[in-house]
């Protein structure tokens, strides 16, 4: 225990060390881009739409005045994908399949694109957490990338050519 416990420590001020001698990357503010907590971010609802950005090595989610930050380096995997939503939802949505001759399903079947950003990270006391974000096509892989730069890990490659599984 004691030596996995300084192997760690060892490592730790290995990568803080290469972090601070190489002075080409600095930190970078990225631009706010609205996307909704779909799941999982503590303290907020789900399906809360806010702005997103990545600032001084922190996913930052701002709503409602409410800031949630997650600290890029407490994050141990973050995985992109794209996905679809219902272009009628809510209540108009669930009325619309009660349609005649199965009018309601086709009105489903209209989808709209978007991307999906999920992270998994250890809070201050070492809890695990997920969180779904959803977002504008497109949007997910530069958070990533960034994420990745400021200390994130993740189990996914990134994504180059055959992005959601098709070539």
């Amino acid at each position: 225990m004691l030596r996995a416990l300084s192997m760690t420590l060892i490592c730790g001020t290995a990568v803080m060390a290469l972090s601070q001698s190489d002075p080409s990357h600095v930190p970078q503010q990225q631009t706010p881009t609205k996307s909704t907590a779909i799941i999982g971010l503590d303290g907020v609802k789900n399906r809360t739409e806010g702005m997103m950005n990545i600032n001084d090595g922190k996913l930052c989610f701002v709503h409602s005045g409410t800031k949630s930050q997650i600290p890029a380096a407490a994050i141990e995997d973050v995985v992109t994908a794209d996905d679809s939503q219902r272009v009628i939802r809510g209540t108009l949505g669930t009325l619309s399949m009660f349609g005649p001759y199965g009018s309601g399903r086709v009105l489903s079947m209209l989808r709209s694109k978007l991307d999906s950003l999920t992270i998994q990270y250890r809070d201050d006391h070492g809890g695990l957490h997920g969180v779904v974000f959803t977002m504008p096509v497109g949007s997910a892989e530069p958070f990533k990338q960034e994420l990745i730069t400021q200390g994130a890990h993740t189990t996914m490659p990134a994504a180059s050519n055959t992005r959601g599984g098709k070539q």
